[in-house]
């Protein structure tokens, strides 16, 4: 059994506020209410009653990820560290 179903590409135009079902969804290119303009990387979908998204974002050069905990609040990026 899979920790997380696998949903495929997500076309680019979309409204991320519409991505509601639990699971992992490929990006590339440009999303609406997205945390970025445009990008590569994946968003994650977790749902229990609410719903929180983690997008992953890879430019080529840097690496990001943000979170929020539902359609209605903004985006936070997680900070990350070298050598934990």
């Amino acid at each position: 059994m899979k920790f997380f179903p696998i949903k495929g590409g997500i076309n680019p135009g979309t409204d991320l506020n519409t991505i509601g079902g639990a699971g992992i969804y490929n990006l590339s290119g440009e999303y609406t209410n997205a945390p970025f303009s445009q990008s590569w990387g994946n968003l994650i979908v977790l749902s229990d009653g609410s719903k929180t998204q983690i997008v992953t974002e890879y430019t080529g050069s840097t690496f990001s990820i943000f979170i929020r905990g539902d359609n209605s609040r903004k985006w936070y990026k997680v900070n990350l560290t070298k050598d934990i």
